[in-house]
């Protein structure tokens, strides 16, 4: 079959490479589905522009898909071939650790990821675990279950482990996907929301404003001192930052949590060393929690939140393209001309 193939560890070595298509020969615990379409995940960028450890190579990137089961064993999960699916993005855990044992797999250390470590979704076929495969109802569009992953993170940043209520103040950095569904999010919950992102942002901003947001501050400005003449000087009740690669956000989240608030970091420092008036954590007795990934619970209740049509994602498929327009799509994403580009093989393989 066909695939995007990551094939030297040195920076933007992709190309569409035959490879064999994925069996699962005598496993009982696996499934192969056929992609139908696979999200480009800023991860996924970052990768493609980096050197990485030869030892990853050749590998597939692509881990927020949806597609048909082609190929599985009987199972307790009742999944059968034929079912519209998605799945998360584990390929393996322990199983045996704390967080393993306690439904929190996602935090596992010995957790494998797919299309990081074990190859991804951009090709025609994938081999999944069954446990992870998730059955879709018949009014969630496959496109739209492509989005379920990244939609996952900000469910468990803004809803499992932040505490939101209805018309308190949430402040949102980044208008990136995860920056925009975090808003979505948000706006379920009924929230007032405040959100920082560049001037390039300019579809960003369009899908913002039809999602009620009138609170929308550029980087590039004093938006620490307008929010704060916004919100009469008391700042806000919750900031989620997506952003990635930078301590600004996180130093002006400290500046811009009211007394008691919380502190949401889904965005990586991806550094060691952190800028930040720390002292202020203290004095306004702030929380601050991380967010990582997501486990199966949270994958269920955003396909609820799809089926019952609690929230609306399809506006951030900017693109639907073939995996062959690999090259236009990552370009269009990285001059942040586009939101979320879904891939498809398109090959037809009996």
């Amino acid at each position: 079959m066909k695939a995007l193939v990551r094939y030297s560890h040195l920076p933007k070595k992709l190309k569409i490479k035959e490879i064999p298509l994925p069996n699962i020969k005598n496993s009982k615990s696996e499934a192969i589905i056929e992609v139908k379409y696979a999200g480009i995940c800023g991860r996924d960028l970052e990768h493609y522009r980096t050197k990485i450890s030869k030892k990853k190579v050749p590998s597939v990137l692509g881990h927020e898909f949806s597609g048909i089961v082609k190929s599985i064993k009987r199972n307790k999960f009742k999944i059968q071939k034929g079912d519209r699916v998605t799945c998360e993005t584990v390929k393996s855990v322990c199983k045996k650790c704390n967080s393993c044992k306690s439904g929190f797999y996602n935090l596992c250390k010995k957790r494998k990821n797919i299309g990081g470590s074990d190859c991804g979704a951009f090709a025609s076929h994938i081999k999944v675990p069954t446990e992870f495969i998730h059955k879709l109802p018949s009014n969630v569009t496959l496109e739209e279950a492509a989005l379920i992953e990244p939609l996952a993170v900000c469910y468990n940043a803004l809803v499992s482990n932040s505490d939101i209520k209805k018309n308190s103040s949430v402040l949102i950095f980044g208008a990136g996907t995860i920056g925009l569904l975090s808003l979505k999010i948000a706006n379920y919950k009924k929230a007032k929301v405040f959100l920082v992102c560049t001037p390039e942002d300019k579809m960003q901003k369009i899908i913002a404003i039809k999602n009620n947001v009138k609170n929308i501050y550029f980087n590039n400005t004093d938006y620490v001192k307008k929010i704060l003449k916004d919100t009469n000087e008391k700042g806000v009740d919750l900031v989620i930052d997506t952003v990635g690669g930078v301590d600004k956000t996180f130093h002006d989240a400290i500046d811009l949590a009211k007394p008691g608030g919380q502190i949401t970091k889904i965005g990586w420092f991806m550094k060691k060393d952190v800028k930040a008036n720390f002292d202020n954590i203290v004095r306004k007795n702030l929380k601050i929690q991380g967010s990582f990934s997501h486990n199966f619970k949270i994958w269920e209740n955003c396909i609820k939140l799809l089926s019952k049509k609690k929230i609306f994602i399809k506006d951030l498929i900017s693109l639907k393209c073939d995996i062959s327009e690999w090259k236009n799509a990552f370009n269009l994403l990285s001059n942040r001309k586009a939101i979320k580009i879904l891939m498809s093989s398109n090959e037809k393989i009996s």
